[in-house]
């Protein structure tokens, strides 16, 4: 591979990379640089080091490459490779022996040419063995050399996750080695599996005969002991020995890695090349090194960078000096075991604390999505925009926002993986003249919502910009204390203020400069809400955001100070894409001798030219073409398709009806499976994985009383061919979904012509009325709420009266993979499917035997976080109470007519209104109001909290529906009494107007008000007449400045409340350091103490401000003579926290400052 074949990047900081690759043979070195995502600059070696690098990445992970010379291999060669690497790039955390190997069947491992073999420890011997095999040549005797080190911690966590994604996904290998080959076409020929290159494996009794084995393809991983020695094994009687004397566990031998193992922690990977026996060749060696390589990025690319980066740099030492003790061994004596020494570091708990943060974050990550887009990728699509004048002013200009703006299907989110992948790797050529870059990503997607409302954003730019950092920032760290015992999906827009403040914090820091990538904002369901936050970031700190959406007149209003791009496709990047797309071609492969070169030449020049001409900047099309061109047979169809292209704004439109015709000229039963899969993805509540489906599928259309088994299940396979390129699955999570946000907008409105596709002779694709279409999707709604029925009631049997084991439940989500989405959705579904219709007496029959039969409450409480505590209410909890918590507000009638009172309550406390305030179902509040449901007071773990209480704190339009009822004035009077008199009082009263003050609700304040409720209520819990709770200091301590004074100005008697400390709103404004807020209080009277105090008889203190800050606070003794304490009385009041606050923002001047003497216990001089 030349400089011309690849771009590259400026290469890195040394102390930038982090993994170091060591290759013995050059054929193992160029596979290893072809599996590099990009490739970076060359920069010269430090004196003394003959090595000679190849630097690059793989996602996050900076790699150092270095081969050993050229006919140098062995243990010594490695080592001393492995020490200058170590001295030029000091920051290496651990290394990757990969190459080829000699591979040992044995009959639990059926190794293959072109398998892996992972160095694995056993309980009695580490991942590599090194033995001194001059003797084993010679009589067949050798020595075991050594007691090796284990591969780091972090290495063998991380081939543990990946096994079980292999077994559960299968392995990438083979796609990264595809990958690679069209990537760099002139390694085809050496670097793939041919067909001529044989596998025999020969007996090691006759050397003659070939061993018989099934035929296998695919590459297949192999976790075991791997022998490294000084010579190279040809036989196959010794190979064999060798793997009897260490227990049977010996999978590969090799020649280099003994020289590392010790003092260069590292995982040695080996694609098997041969057998180590007398048929040793290199036919199989190119594909074997790329095999290897391709696990090694399989596995790199699950480990997170900022784990790598915790660890510590690998001390340098000389490697090939190390002190090896050596043992003779006999071939016919057992072997004894290597004693190895496992080493608990405190790093690692340290990292363990750190993960558990950022997991208890979000666990969100948005990597996997970046590479799946990254991989769709051409290698040079975007360059132009990485070269445009806006993107080169936002890198290194004053401007601080660049919004790309362009039609559906245009290729935004490409360009952002192009972005993000560029932000990575960008940096100064020179290694300290520019500060380094801390990134983090959002990816919106229209399928996310669950997970992507503004405080799980805001939580997840948290969680990325964390992973840059050394160490944990104190915010974080108090974000986590104060908000660790709330899941993160009870988070609310309350908590965005706080995680803002972090976001803030970890952006200040001025050594970097920190850039925030959005992608699809026009997919973010809290659009408005979620800029208004991020501008509230970028306003105060240094950030500079890239975002792409469709155009937007709301969007364009937030970015109008900023820069501006339009995005479509371009030509370039087009005709790329177009030209990778064309070895799919069976009419115009090499194998097709029947079509002359010429011609077929002459097409494929067609095809790129009128297909880049054709799609008018909407990238989609593209594909849609391609696809379509693929299933010509001849030169003159594929002619004639590419002349009836569709052309202008509505092509893709076009483009989905063709698909959809060919989706109903299939078999009727491939039909119904496209009918299904298409259908229920563009209505599921969330992002759902294959498996999932897979069992909804089964479940839907078995008519047994189980649950599905395998042989039910649909072919992941078969639900994408059926589809015709309608939807996709992403690797990494498993989830299957549709291709693009315009097919799903395309279904909504076509969905009709869809869910009718097997009854149906003729194909309507265009658009039907959209009365029809949600008819249509009201059916699908209807048919997966039946199938999450059915599913959670025949689990319900099979679960506990069959099984009978009550404790499993909480096991249960983990082994019924469709169980979660079932419990959790069900309801949103068939809220969508009967909410607005007639009942039909077979759904009614549905749903009241379902939630009647009394494992509701236990289906519920498999889930923690779920809202609904049944348990406290269980042998109360009616199918009424279950209706208004779903919100099946077509249900109500149907129980109120079989006799259901809707007044009846749980041993708690709570009726149906109840239940559907708690989970914000407001058209089922409101039709609960209507017939006649009444207000109550429920005894909370806070409080006595009412109806009123309950809808405020939940934030929904209920609250206000609950004000207009006149059965709602007996809460306003009931505090009343309260207020009037606190020691009748037993319990605390919650009150509406506190509740209000707490979410900030200044709107749901003044409608209180204006109904009578009493600004200043107080409580008396303690009988001795202290107020436990004031809604004035409240909104002080939360910054409501605005709400403070909506208070003081409906009354501002009680400016001067206190809490049982004697601490007054004014205290608390002036200790929080909320100076605005202190302005009010003090044109309103405010003081700092309430009566009551020895030093405050009810004279105010002298409080001045300047520019909103204090200058001085004068406090008065009993004797009414002013006291001064100045700063070198400082340490006799640290107890006086506000104080010390106050002096804070005089440090460095002698400020005088006037206290009460009582409260510090001086000696003062009077004035």
């Amino acid at each position: 591979m030349s400089d011309s074949e690849t771009s590259t990047t400026p290469a890195l900081p040394r102390n930038e990379y982090t993994i170091g690759w060591v290759c013995a043979l050059s054929t193992e070195l160029t596979a290893a640089t072809a599996m590099l995502d990009s490739e970076h600059e060359l920069r010269s070696n430090p004196p003394g080091d003959k090595n000679v690098y190849t630097l690059g990445a793989i996602g996050k992970h900076n790699i150092v490459i270095a081969c050993l010379p050229r006919g140098k291999q062995g243990t010594t060669s490695a080592a001393v490779v492995a020490t200058q690497m170590l001295e030029s790039f000091s920051s290496i955390r651990f290394g990757l022996m990969i190459g080829v190997g000699g591979g040992i069947p044995t009959k639990d491992h059926d190794i293959r040419l072109g398998d892996v073999v992972v160095s694995t420890p056993t309980s009695i011997f580490p991942g590599v063995v090194q033995l001194d095999l001059g003797k084993a040549i010679e009589g067949g005797g050798f020595e075991r050399v050594g007691s090796l080190n284990n591969p780091p911690n972090i290495l063998l966590a991380a081939l543990q996750r990946l096994e079980t994604r292999q077994e559960m996904r299968g392995s990438k290998i083979e796609k990264y080695v595809d990958r690679m080959i069209r990537k760099w076409k002139n390694l085809k020929q050496k670097y793939s599996r041919l067909e001529s290159m044989e596998d025999l494996l020969f007996a090691s009794d006759d050397i003659s005969k070939v061993v018989e084995r099934d035929p296998r393809d695919g590459v297949k991983v192999h976790y075991g002991l791997i022998v490294s020695g000084n010579k190279v094994i040809k036989d196959a009687i010794l190979r064999d020995k060798i793997n009897g004397n260490l227990n049977d566990h010996v999978l590969c031998v090799e020649m280099e890695a003994a020289g590392l193992m010790n003092n260069f922690p590292c995982l040695v990977i080996r694609g098997i090349c041969d057998y180590a026996d007398s048929y040793k060749n290199d036919d199989w060696q190119g594909y074997a090194a790329a095999t290897a390589a391709a696990f090694a990025k399989e596995l790199l690319l699950i480990i997170p960078a900022s784990e790598v980066e915790q660890m510590e740099n690998i001390k340098i030492k000389e490697l090939h000096s190390s002190n090896y003790y050596s043992i003779s061994i006999n071939p016919h004596e057992k072997t004894e075991p290597l004693g190895i020494e496992d080493k608990q570091s405190h790093e690692g708990q340290e990292r363990h604390v750190r993960n558990e943060l950022l997991e208890w974050l979000t666990p969100v990550n948005y990597d996997a999505q970046h590479h799946e887009h990254l991989s769709k990728r051409s290698p040079d699509a975007g360059k132009w925009l990485l070269k445009h004048p806006n993107f080169q002013k936002l890198l290194n200009g004053n401007e601080k926002t660049l919004l790309c703006q362009g039609n559906p299907g245009a290729g935004k989110t490409i360009l952002t993986s192009a972005v993000i992948d560029h932000l990575q790797h960008w940096q100064s050529s020179r290694d300290n003249s520019k500060s380094k870059v801390s990134l983090a990503f959002i990816y919106f997607d229209f399928i996310r919502k669950e997970s992507q409302r503004t405080i799980d954003v805001l939580a997840s730019l948290v969680k990325q910009l964390v992973r840059d950092k050394p160490s944990l920032p104190t915010p974080v760290e108090d974000l986590q204390t104060r908000y660790k015992s709330i899941p993160a999906s009870s988070r609310s827009d309350r908590d965005i203020k706080e995680f803002s403040k972090a976001l803030k914090h970890l952006i200040s820091d001025k050594s970097r400069k920190t850039f925030i990538v959005i992608d699809a904002l026009d997919e973010c369901h809290e659009s408005s809400k979620f800029l208004e936050a991020i501008f509230a970031v970028l306003q105060d700190t240094e950030a500079k955001l890239f975002a792409t959406a469709r155009p937007s007149e709301d969007v364009e209003k937030r970015f109008k100070s900023g820069l501006f791009l339009d995005i479509s496709a371009s030509t370039e990047d087009v005709e790329d894409y177009v030209g990778g797309r064309l070895p799919e071609f069976t009419v115009l492969s090499d194998e097709n001798y029947d079509i002359r070169e010429e011609l077929k030449a002459c097409l494929k020049r067609e095809i790129v030219t009128k297909v880049s001409s054709a799609i008018d900047g909407i990238f989609l099309l593209a594909k849609f073409h391609i696809d379509s061109l693929l299933t010509k047979t001849t030169p003159a169809q594929i002619r004639k398709t590419l002349q009836d292209l569709p052309w202008g704004p509505e092509a893709y439109k076009q483009a989905y009806e063709k698909t959809v015709i060919r989706i109903h000229g299939q078999p009727s039963e491939y039909q119904q499976l496209a009918r299904l899969t298409l259908g229920w993805l563009a209505c599921t509540a969330r992002e759902i994985t294959t498996l999932e489906l897979r069992h909804a599928l089964a479940i839907r259309g078995d008519k047994s009383s189980s649950l599905p088994s395998e042989e039910v299940l649909e072919s992941t396979n078969l639900m994408i061919k059926v589809c015709m390129g309608l939807v996709i699955v992403e690797r990494e999570s498993g989830v299957i979904r549709l291709l693009h946000h315009t097919t799903l907008e395309y279904l909504q409105e076509t969905m009709t012509c869809l869910w009718n596709l097997e009854d149906s002779g003729t194909v309507e694709t265009r658009l039907l009325p959209p009365k029809s279409s949600k008819c249509a999707m009201q059916e699908v709604h209807q048919d997966i709420a039946k199938a999450c029925i059915k599913y959670l009631s025949i689990l319900s049997v099979q679960l506990f009266f069959i099984k009978g084991d009550w404790k499993y439940h909480r096991k249960a989500p983990y082994e019924y993979p469709f169980l979660k989405y079932a419990i959790y959705h069900w309801a949103r579904h068939w809220r969508k499917g009967f909410n607005e219709i007639s009942l039909p007496v077979s759904a009614i029959e549905i749903i009241t035997n379902f939630l009647g039969n009394g494992m509701m409450t236990i289906l519920m409480n498999m889930f923690e976080d779920y809202q609904l505590n049944a348990t406290d209410s269980a042998g109360n909890l009616t199918i009424l109470h279950f209706v208004a918590f779903f919100g099946l507000t077509s249900m109500i009638d149907v129980c109120l007519n079989n006799g259901h009172d809707i007044h009846a309550t749980t041993r708690r406390g709570e009726n149906a209104l109840w239940f559907a305030l708690l989970s914000k179902h407001q058209d089922t509040s409101k039709a609960l109001l209507q017939r006649g449901a009444k207000e109550i007071f429920v005894l909370t773990n806070k409080g006595l909290l009412s109806s009123l209480g309950l809808a405020i704190y939940k934030g929904t339009g209920a609250a206000a529906d609950l004000l207009r009822d006149d059965n709602f004035g007996a809460i306003i009077d009931l505090e009343a009494k309260v207020c009037t008199h606190p020691e009748n009082c037993s319990c605390y009263f919650i009150f509406p107007l506190q509740v209000a003050v707490q979410v900030g609700n200044l709107e749901m304040i003044k409608m209180l008000l204006e109904r009578g409720a009493e600004p200043h209520a107080r409580n008396n819990t303690t009988g001795n007449g202290l107020v436990n709770a004031e809604a004035l200091i409240e909104a002080v301590q939360r910054g409501h400045e605005d709400i403070v004074e909506t208070l003081l100005q409906a009354d501002d008697s009680a400016v001067n409340v206190a809490d049982k400390r004697y601490r007054t709103p004014l205290f608390w404004a002036v200790r929080m350091g909320k100076w605005s807020i202190a302005n009010v209080l003090l044109r309103y009277g405010g003081r700092l103490f309430g009566s009551g105090t020895d030093y405050d008889p009810g004279l105010p203190a002298n409080v001045s401000l300047i520019n909103g800050r204090p200058s001085s606070i004068r406090f008065w003794g009993r004797d009414h003579m002013p006291v001064d304490i100045t700063h070198d009385s400082y340490g006799a009041f640290e107890h006086s926290l506000f104080l010390r606050r106050f002096l804070d923002f005089y440090s460095k001047s002698p400020t005088t400052v006037f206290v009460p003497c009582v409260c510090i216990g001086l000696t003062l001089t009077k004035q």
